[in-house]
């Protein structure tokens, strides 16, 4: 039953939130699975540039943005999936 559960929640947390076009140059369509999930970081920063306080602040507001994004997903789109 667990595993018949898991792969539920697999199937509705890969569907897409958007409309899926047939053209393969659009971009990828946003998914609840994405919202779950760490966010890769992409490049590399100048490191002569940054400074620890810049640093700082800016990883508590990466990490702010983060979880007002997930409390958002939950309320908002998990909320209308249980009403319905």
């Amino acid at each position: 039953m667990k595993n018949l559960l898991c792969e539920c929640e697999a199937i509705v947390n890969s569907k897409p939130l958007t409309y899926i076009s047939e053209d393969s140059d659009e971009l990828q369509p946003i998914t609840p699975a994405m919202f779950l999930q760490e966010i890769p970081e992409v490049g590399v920063p100048d490191l002569d540039h940054i400074d620890k306080i810049s640093l700082t602040r800016r990883l508590r507001y990466q990490q702010k943005l983060r979880e007002e994004l997930r409390k958002r997903f939950r309320v908002e789109y998990l909320g209308n999936l249980m009403l319905k």
